[in-house]
């Protein structure tokens, strides 16, 4: 898969075909967290998945990510992500802020499938949780958006 092709299949229209769970999200192990399987593209042997999670003792920490799975290969593809600021022990910049995690041709044909890290932008196009979903959405086209999230239709006021 090369780098065109994966902007390709963030940027290919697709709709919420369910969400867990329906209304809200579930609570576990510190976190709210709820998935999406979502339908779009041209091509039946590609489904999409979204993951959401935030922490609920520091909110600012997030993730929400877009996985490809391909009928053809065994193991799904992570192919964007973006992130609020989280646990910096390592002393790496980017996790201090909010940044996109996308990955690239070279991690794929590298094995490296789940965790891209080679693509990593800090961004200024979020703060908070509310803001990255719907920057998320928006960004992977989901299409339907408003009717499982309509909280996020306004935006954030601040």
């Amino acid at each position: 898969m090369t780098d065109n092709e994966i902007q390709t299949l963030i940027n290919t229209s697709k709709q919420i075909y369910k969400k867990e769970p329906r209304n809200g999200y579930k609570k576990e192990s510190n976190h709210k967290r709820c998935n999406l399987i979502l339908r779009g593209g041209e091509n039946d042997s590609v489904n999409f998945d979204v993951f959401i999670r935030q922490n609920q003792t520091f909110i600012e920490n997030f993730s929400i990510g877009l996985i490809c799975k391909f009928s053809n290969l065994s193991s799904p593809v992570h192919l964007i992500r973006y992130n609020g600021p989280h646990d910096s022990r390592d002393n790496i910049i980017h996790h201090l802020k909010p940044h996109i995690h996308c990955i690239t041709q070279e991690e794929i044909q590298s094995g490296n499938l789940k965790y891209p890290n080679k693509n990593i932008q800090i961004t200024n196009e979020y703060n908070v949780f509310e803001e990255g979903l719907r920057a998320f959405l928006i960004k992977i086209n989901v299409i339907n958006w408003t009717e499982y999230f309509p909280e996020l239709e306004q935006g954030i006021l601040l």
